[in-house]
């Protein structure tokens, strides 16, 4: 259990970051015992918005013009591979094309705050979109974090951490943020 974290697309080599695994510069991994600290970290970095709520995935598979049963016989086979009969319609594809598109805005809810990301994409790993612009502002934030000699010890101090563990792991986190910013930022799953 945990987060992964992988790049939009491949990142192109960025001055400082080395991925976790050599071969696979798109992925980043926090298992459960690394989350408090990551959360925690950009919590002390004024990171996360708590007040963006999360959106309602039910939006995705609105379509009234679409009987309820065929609809949840749709979602079913795009969401788990059940066979559909009769397969879909001209119109059905493009419904689902549109649902295709929703899910995309969806997952890219971006934060009420300047500044901020919200909460709910780092909460679960429901394939959140963790856009550009917000890789940005999380690895500045760390970057300055970096910077702030009385954070890192009280990280440090708190979560039972070595304070060079501590520093390596958002060393790697705002590297990981920096270079996914050309690369169409990361989803969280």
């Amino acid at each position: 259990m945990g987060f992964d974290f992988w790049m939009m697309r491949e990142p192109p080599p960025a001055p400082g970051y080395k991925p976790q695994e050599a071969d696979e510069p798109r992925y980043f991994r926090v298992d459960i015992g690394g989350y408090p600290l990551l959360e925690a970290s950009m919590r002390r970095a004024g990171l996360l918005d708590d007040s963006t709520p999360v959106p309602d995935e039910d939006d995705v598979w609105h379509f009234p013009e679409i009987d309820a049963s065929r609809l949840a016989a749709i979602e079913l086979h795009v969401n788990e591979g059940v066979p559909l009969k009769p397969p879909l319609s001209a119109e059905e594809r493009a419904m689902l094309e549109e649902a295709r598109r929703r899910a995309q805005a969806l997952s890219a809810t971006r934060s009420r705050r300047p500044g901020m990301v919200p909460t709910f994409k780092f909460a679960t790993n429901d394939a959140w979109h963790v856009v550009p612009e917000e890789c940005e502002i999380v690895a500045d934030a760390v970057e300055r974090l970096l910077a702030d000699e009385a954070a890192l010890a009280t990280l440090a101090s708190t979560h039972g951490i070595p304070r060079a563990e501590v520093e390596d792991f958002l060393a790697g986190w705002a590297g990981y943020n920096r270079a996914a910013v050309p690369a169409g930022g990361y989803r969280v799953d």
